[in-house]
């Protein structure tokens, strides 16, 4: 069994299908509580038509944790989205997944990573003192994460979030990542 930390890898789109039975067993349980804005099928098209992306992290045959994201273009801002996370022993991957991701992310010219997540998702750091809102449910927090601008001559930006990215043998895409987090980034920021 691998111990330490372990790195997330993005999945290629032509392997989508190949990986999806892990990612489907382990994304089910957010899909639950998107209230309907996500089916398993949905996003398996979408990550295979390059909307979405997905990431794993663990061995090939046994994946810990997925990851979907998809980059979000608002009409002043790119922010680089994570609707849907799943997994176990998220203690071994969750710094692993905010730096590739924060890289992609600037990579792809993103101000911010974004994710909503449910309150135990948070833990210590959600308090809910009271309801503002009457008769709404609160079923998500977002997070966000600024991230600086992107690195000059990457040639990831340039691209349109769906092409195709360079694969290796197990048809995993890999995420250079070289540069420690930003010290003014706490590390309880996604």
């Amino acid at each position: 069994m691998m111990k330490g930390p372990l790195p997330f890898l993005r999945v290629a789109q032509a392997d989508v299908d190949r990986f999806w039975p892990h990612a489907a067993a382990l994304l089910t349980p957010a899909i639950r509580r998107t209230g309907g804005q996500f089916t398993l099928e949905g996003v398996r098209r979408s990550i295979a038509a390059g909307k979405m992306q997905l990431w794993l992290t663990g061995s090939t045959d046994s994946p810990l944790a997925a990851a979907v994201t998809a980059i979000l273009d608002y009409p002043e801002a790119r922010v680089l989205s994570v609707p849907l996370l799943g997994g176990t022993q998220h203690r071994r991957w969750i710094d692993s997944l905010q730096e590739v991701l924060a890289e992609y992310g600037q990579n792809a010219r993103c101000v911010a990573l974004e994710a909503y997540v449910r309150p135990g998702f948070i833990g210590a750091h959600y308090r809910e003192d009271r309801a503002i809102l009457k008769n709404v449910e609160k079923h998500w927090t977002l997070i966000r994460r600024p991230l600086p601008a992107p690195k000059p001559d990457t040639g990831i930006a340039d691209r349109p979030a769906t092409a195709a990215p360079d694969v290796d043998v197990n048809g995993m895409v890999r995420v250079a990542h070289s540069s420690p987090m930003d010290k003014n980034t706490r590390q309880d920021e996604l």
